[in-house]
């Protein structure tokens, strides 16, 4: 559980979970309840997300990262 409720602009990081990296967004599934969901499109988007979290902390570690606003308006989501 995330406490609080996540701004809308903050919704979309970079998933690192082991040698993959994820465009996703927090989905809120009940007040303070939330889930991370990959981009319907990450896999393409993968190699980029890499870069950026390199650029961010070098080496990725499983952990949420920010994703850049050019690279989340990328992002293709199931139900958009």
């Amino acid at each position: 559980m995330i406490p609080g409720i996540i701004p809308a602009h903050n919704r979309t990081i970079i998933l690192v979970r082991g040698e993959r990296c994820f465009v996703a967004r927090y989905r809120q599934t009940a007040p303070y309840r939330f889930e991370v969901e990959p981009a319907a499109n990450w896999q393409a988007l993968e190699d980029d997300a890499r870069q950026a979290v390199e650029d961010l902390v070098g080496a990725p570690a499983d952990d949420h990262y920010p994703c850049p606003d050019e690279l989340a308006a990328r992002a293709e989501w199931a139900e958009d």
